[in-house]
């Protein structure tokens, strides 16, 4: 009913794709890493970029509190 030649696999043939997979996990290990390394990069990279943010809003908010005692010291003239 089958022929015996189909069902026949050669050892060399199972090293061979053995040999793939694993050059195939291989890349595909080198690629997560780099994957990986990419992704931590852009997240220390987000926190430094919103501590630096939170700092400028304090120093505008001290800025603005500045502003505001100098107002109040020295009224704008009133206009006629």
């Amino acid at each position: 009913m089958s022929d015996e030649r189909s069902e026949t696999v050669e050892l060399a043939y199972i090293g061979r794709a053995l040999h793939r997979l694993t050059n195939e996990v291989a890349s595909l290990r080198d690629d997560m890493n780099v994957l990986t390394a990419m992704v931590l990069r852009v997240d220390n990279t987000v926190t430094r970029v919103l501590d630096e943010l939170r700092a400028m809003h304090t120093q505008y908010a001290r800025l603005a509190e500045r502003v505001r005692v100098l107002e109040d010291h020295n009224p704008p003239p009133k206009s006629a």
